[in-house]
């Protein structure tokens, strides 16, 4: 016969109890008791999610029965599946990092209505540059770099990073009862309260 073994294991016959004695078991627990376990020791925990994913991620949410703060990407805002009874009592009081405010959020399905709107946030935020006073390129460049930052309507602009180059504000949303809100902006830095 010809035979290859690619494993010890298959040749002895070991039991770990030959080894160890197994404590006995005061009480027996099944998978049913493990649904009984409330996870409150976390704080919050961030599940960022991609395009499409909210279908698949979202129902699993209320078979590990998290009692922690949730923050979500804005793949979250699929508002007609978020709102659905398999997935949204699981998640009341979520938060949504997303470059928007609540309202484009919630009203906008259609990705060229935000292009549209966060073009008039930016076109506002050049003006506002503009108005000052600035006529020459290297003038405009250094009031863009130097700028506070900006809240439009649909968004805020903070410039970060090494060339300050980078926008580093984020809006934070919650979810509650079927709707977002705008809870504040988030500049890199601190966290600023608006009023919605």
């Amino acid at each position: 016969m010809n035979l290859e073994i690619d494993s010890l294991d298959a040749l002895f016959d070991v039991d770990v109890t030959d080894f160890f004695e197994l404590p006995p078991e005061d009480e027996i627990m099944d998978r049913k008791d493990s649904a009984k376990v409330f996870l409150e020791t976390i704080q919050a925990m961030y599940i960022p999610i991609r395009p499409d994913e909210l279908t698949y991620i979202g129902t699993q949410l209320p078979v590990y029965n998290l009692k922690t703060l949730l923050f979500g990407n804005e793949n979250w805002l699929d508002m007609d599946l978020l709102n659905q009874e398999v997935i949204g009592p699981h998640v009341q009081g979520m938060r949504v990092i997303s470059d928007v405010s609540s309202a484009l959020s919630a009203s906008n399905q259609d990705s060229f209505s935000n292009f549209h709107a966060l073009a008039l946030d930016h076109a506002d935020f050049i003006q506002s540059i503009i108005d000052r006073g600035v006529l020459k390129r290297r003038q405009f460049l250094e009031q863009l770099r130097n700028q506070p930052g900006f809240h439009g309507k649909s968004t805020s602009i903070f410039f970060t990073g090494k060339n300050k180059n980078e926008n580093g504000s984020a809006q934070v949303l919650e979810y509650a009862k079927k709707r977002l809100r705008t809870l504040g902006v988030y500049d890199g830095e601190s966290f600023s309260h608006t009023t919605e």
